[in-house]
């Protein structure tokens, strides 16, 4: 045994529990049964709670988010076959090519690249400087941080009479609602199909 304090400290009871599973008892908290012994663990239930309050405290004090208005920054090259949905707001040196499709709501961030034919969904944040390559598929709510390239050539090579022979990629990237992609990633294209 070893000496715990007091909202460290643990109840146990010495009975096996037959299913491994979460439980709570009359009070809410959590009873953890990963050891097989049941006992309530004041631990994590403390700790939930202690860091949901911390986050609403500093959420009061943090500054408030940063908004971009609607509209086309004059810097922006936008085809005119382009079809924006309401409340996009592309900012300075971003480039849209034709055949693209924004959602409403939708922030193009500076020096950011949208291919030929590419669809993004409503209410996504593209951070500066992303580029997303032609006939990519970009759900609702995505967000995207700042370098990553959607859509790029996976490394598509054959041998052909002993040398590397480049391939054509001609497939799609197909991002899903609701996700994130994190700074400098890559998600490249399918060679068939979609990734």
């Amino acid at each position: 045994m070893y000496a715990t304090s007091i909202l460290e400290r643990s109840i146990y009871r010495a009975e096996p529990d037959p299913v491994l599973r979460p439980r709570t008892d009359v009070t809410g908290a959590a009873l953890c049964s990963g050891c097989g012994l049941r006992h309530l663990c004041l631990t994590v239930g403390l700790d939930a709670l202690a860091t949901k309050a911390f986050e609403q405290v500093v959420l009061k004090f943090a500054p408030k988010p940063i908004t971009f208005a609607p509209g086309t920054h004059p810097s922006a090259i936008v085809d005119p076959s382009v079809q924006l949905g309401e409340r996009v707001s592309i900012q300075p040196l971003a480039v849209i090519e034709a055949g693209a499709k924004i959602g409403d709501d939708t922030i193009i961030g500076a020096g950011g690249y949208v291919g030929h034919e590419t669809v993004i969904g409503s209410a996504c944040h593209i951070y500066p400087h992303v580029t997303i390559r032609e006939r990519s598929r970009i759900g609702s709510r995505v967000i995207i941080h700042s370098g990553a390239v959607i859509g790029a050539d996976g490394f598509g090579f054959e041998m052909v009479d002993g040398r590397h022979q480049k391939i054509q990629q001609l497939g799609i990237v197909q991002i899903d609602d609701d996700v994130e992609i994190g700074a400098n990633t890559t998600v490249d294209r399918a060679r068939f199909g979609r990734t």
